[in-house]
């Protein structure tokens, strides 16, 4: 399919002739192409008039709801571009990303207005959405109930309106198609705006073009071995929201573009998975380890409903071994051909580059290239390594980044003898004579918590503020349950510390995710010849203990 064209003109290919077919499954409710396209064309309108132009940049600070969706192809629509942050993010994260992003519109939760309220007063506009805009008033009543949304909270003191479905037909005067149709963006140009860490820890601001996501939504029906004739019907469940890669390109956009059915949601539930699997609304999952570890846990992940089930994928971390037997078994056991697969990518090739699918598939590996894609290791002079020689690992294709903004950050891709453009993954493995990627471990000091980037020295600025606090080092921690976690050595007088105190700091600056298993006191940090800390001295401390 046509893969070199804005990311709007690939979902409203998919509809025409298709209008009444499903595209979106939320809280038990379906929505048509024809009308998931009318709301983007109608967002897209509300943006247009309310100063958003192209190459103007829009924060998207939404979990997986259907505003979410009609927001970032109304922005693609228009030519502007979407910045999508965590749906957690803090305000003064939050500001901080907006910032360096140039941008000063922010579509966001009505429950995390009065948290963002001061970022008003810095200039920056506000497009209110709610997580039951799109559904029956009952659902309206009981959430603003539940979420104690104030009464008297009509955002009469935002700088826009909320954007919804129901609300935005109150403006059909700048609604008026003629009006807002024909501003798509070229497509090898920045679209996307998404945050992720490098070498150091160091968040990095990478830039996607909707060629890029095109052209990996565009081997969708390979990676989950499928017909064309299926794809209408093929629901794929979309947890992960939009700021990760994985989330973005194969939960949402992949089944846009095909024209399948995203039953997007808002936070895990293992319960609604179950639910939805009952309702045949779930036929293909991606997520994280924790994500498949809960529904194991599940005692009504199984029966008949679990023949639904299709396929499934496992990323945003290494998976453990036995949770894949475990799944299989299960999924065995209960007639069901599913299987759980592993693959790797990084944001910088948009998400996925290598993959085990159906047809091909190694134990122990995160599978082979795509058809779009290469994948060859390096030593450090960048001489190409034979198989079964371990070295960094590089990779080729259409979905590279079109690069790191707002930075000195240095650019990993390079040029070889032949032309070809190399991204440089900063992560180390090798391949096998069948092409087939073994994942060993990341160079990067990033820490992964349940799939969620942390960045140690976003920690470290937290630690060092604290009275008493004389040196600090942030390292990553195996954990059974997560994956991963926060581990924190401090050089300085333990009894003028508060322990929990300095957690409770680090989940409200940082990110709960980036709450800390462990704190260490220690007389001195271990440091390198040129005097900086030496992070894997204290890793290495752990795995012998």
């Amino acid at each position: 399919m046509e893969t070199k064209i804005s990311l709007y003109e690939a979902l409203k290919n998919r509809v025409k002739g298709h209008e009444k077919e499903e595209s979106l499954y939320y809280m038990s409710h379906s929505f048509s192409k024809s009308h998931v396209l009318s709301c983007i064309n109608k967002t897209a309108g509300f943006l247009k008039k309310n100063g958003v132009n192209k190459n103007s940049v829009v924060t998207v600070c939404l979990p997986n709801i259907p505003e979410a969706v009609y927001s970032l192809y109304a922005i693609n629509q228009i030519g502007a571009i979407a910045n999508i942050v965590h749906p957690l993010m803090k305000k003064e994260q939050l500001e901080k990303t907006m910032e360096k992003c140039h941008s000063n519109i922010l579509i966001m939760l009505d429950q995390n207005y009065l948290e963002f309220k001061p970022l008003l007063s810095k200039g920056i506009k506000f497009i209110v959405a709610s997580p039951v805009d799109e559904l029956p008033f009952v659902y309206s009543f009981m959430y603003k109930k539940v979420q104690k949304i104030k009464k008297d909270l009509k955002y009469k003191d935002l700088a826009l309106p909320k954007v919804s479905s129901s609300s935005l037909f109150l403006f059909k005067d700048i609604l008026k198609e003629k009006e807002y149709l024909g501003y798509e963006k070229l497509c090898f140009e920045d679209a996307i705006y998404l945050h992720s860490g490098g070498t150091t820890g160091e968040s990095k601001t990478i830039a996607l073009s909707s060629y890029a996501l095109n052209e990996l939504a565009n081997q969708g029906l390979w990676i989950i071995d499928i017909s064309k004739d299926r794809i209408p019907t093929y629901h794929m469940m979309a947890v992960l929201p939009m700021f990760h890669g994985f989330g973005l390109c194969m939960g949402i956009h992949t089944l846009m573009f095909n024209g399948g059915v995203s039953t997007i949601m808002p936070k895990f539930s293992s319960d609604t998975v179950c639910k939805y699997l009952k309702k045949n609304k779930i036929n293909c999952i991606i997520g994280i380890p924790t994500l498949y570890q809960a529904l194991l846990k599940n005692k009504k992940f199984k029966g008949k409903r679990l023949k639904n089930l299709h396929v499934c994928f496992v990323g945003g971390d290494g998976g453990n071994q036995k949770v894949f037997d475990e799944f299989n078994a299960r999924m065995k056991e209960n007639g069901s051909g599913a299987k759980l697969f592993e693959g790797y990518g990084l944001t910088e090739t948009v998400t996925v580059s290598n993959v085990n699918t159906f047809r091909y598939n190694k134990v122990g590996t995160v599978g082979v290239s795509l058809p779009i894609t290469k994948t060859q290791i390096i030593d450090e002079n960048k001489n190409v390594l034979p198989p079964l020689e371990s070295g960094e690992i590089c990779i080729s294709g259409t979905t590279l980044m079109n690069g790191y903004r707002f930075g000195n950050e240095e650019y990993p891709i390079y040029k070889d003898k032949d032309g070809i453009m190399w991204l440089r993954t900063g992560d180390l493995g090798y391949l096998d004579k069948d092409g087939f990627l073994f994942f060993k471990q990341r160079i990067k000091r990033l820490i992964k918590v349940n799939g969620i980037n942390i960045y140690p020295s976003d920690v470290e600025k937290v630690v060092q503020k604290i009275k008493g606090v004389k040196e600090c080092a942030v390292i990553s921690l195996k954990d059974e349950e997560r994956g991963h976690m926060v581990g924190v050595y401090i050089v300085g007088d333990a009894s003028a510390i508060d322990v929990d105190a300095l957690k409770d700091a680090i989940s409200r600056e940082c990110s709960i995710y980036a709450r800390p298993k462990e704190v260490y006191f220690v007389k001195e940090l271990p440091h390198t010849l040129i005097g900086k800390v030496d992070y894997k001295v204290l890793e290495k401390r752990h795995e012998h203990e």
